[in-house]
């Protein structure tokens, strides 16, 4: 960093190195949270079981962020 500190820098690349700076102070006090996966070189890596996930417990499973699509619902039940 203290290379590019001494270079003098334009607008657009001296906004580019502060964001980057302030995502990586975000990341460095982030905690994850408990159940979560995390990526690993941008890929989430996860086992799967075979099992679906029952009927009512996808709120519980995925949370509330579930995307619902109604074409999609209908579709399974034919």
């Amino acid at each position: 960093m203290t290379a590019a500190k001494k270079i003098p820098l334009n607008e657009k690349a001296s906004y580019a190195i502060a964001t980057a700076l302030h995502r990586a102070k975000v990341l460095a006090k982030r905690q994850p949270k408990p159940g979560e996966f995390e990526p690993v070189n941008g890929k989430l890596h996860v086992v799967l079981t075979g099992k679906p996930v029952p009927r009512g417990k996808e709120v519980e499973v995925f949370g509330e962020s579930r995307i619902v699509i109604p074409e999609f619902k209908d579709l399974a039940r034919e």
